[in-house]
């Protein structure tokens, strides 16, 4: 039995026509003109896809674009707001200081 086992397994298995004559099993697996078609419907299909996810990036991008455009000056104003921002809040602390550096100097005359 071990003999004819080893012998079954060395055997190249035979190209084998379908009856049809469409298809070809070589080894374990098996080709059908079918499965050809089929696959070649698929690829196009992908292609098709490929081609519109192509172009919605392309609009995505141009989107991107024109948002950029748009940030640009946004941010400018943001950081000369916070430049005024700070100018505002350093000039109230200079007049805060001399306001005290007064209250004490009145404070005191009247003692």
């Amino acid at each position: 039995m071990f003999d004819e086992d080893v012998t079954g397994r060395s055997k190249q298995p035979e190209p084998i026509e379908d009856a049809a004559g469409d298809g070809v099993q070589i080894g374990e697996q098996s080709v059908q003109v079918g499965d050809v078609m089929t696959l070649v419907t698929l690829v196009k299909k992908t292609m098709k896809l490929l081609k519109t996810v192509d172009k919605k990036v392309d609009q995505l991008d141009g989107r991107l674009d024109q948002l950029d455009g748009r940030l640009a000056p946004i941010e400018e104003f943001v950081k000369e707001a916070q430049g005024k921002e700070a100018e505002v809040d350093e000039a109230e602390a200079q007049g805060k200081g001399k306001s005290q550096k007064r209250k004490r100097s009145v404070g005191k005359g009247k003692k």
